[in-house]
């Protein structure tokens, strides 16, 4: 029901995973169960655990990232954004800061997005909040 609520094709992504390990895109839905069943074998095999999650695939993506401090006060503040786009097998290549494509109103979105984030997940220390930003701009 999900699949046609928010769309096809998905992506099937392993919770631990990392560098497109355990990654399965489906485009069909008598794909969806199949590529299940290989992600959490795979993400098992390679890290552990099965957990795997399902969501829209969107074909290449900018991947922008938000740096992050928060303490246990609550304070969260977002140090700036990099553009980590230019990748090889899904492994970062070059990380360029400030993202220099977003517009004013995305990286407002952005620095609100990711405080909103590790404020709810009672985060603190400095991180990295991930984000997708589609080929027409949505967040």
């Amino acid at each position: 029901a999900s699949a046609r609520v928010v769309g096809l094709p998905w992506a099937l992504r392993a919770a631990s995973g990392g560098g497109g390990r355990g990654l399965k895109v489906a485009g069909r839905l008598d794909e969806v169960a199949d590529l299940y069943d290989s992600a959490v074998r795979e993400a098992t095999g390679a890290f552990g655990r099965g957990d795997c999650y399902a969501e829209q695939f969107l074909d290449k993506p900018r991947h922008v990232e938000a740096q992050v401090l928060a303490d246990s006060h609550g304070n969260v503040v977002v140090l700036g954004t990099r553009d980590c786009s230019l990748q090889r097998r899904n492994q970062k290549l070059v990380e360029e800061a400030p993202a220099p494509f977003l517009t004013d109103d995305q990286r407002a979105r952005v620095h609100a997005s990711a405080r909103a984030i590790c404020a709810a997940a009672g985060y603190t220390g400095a991180g990295t909040v991930e984000f997708l930003l589609s080929q027409d701009g949505v967040l």
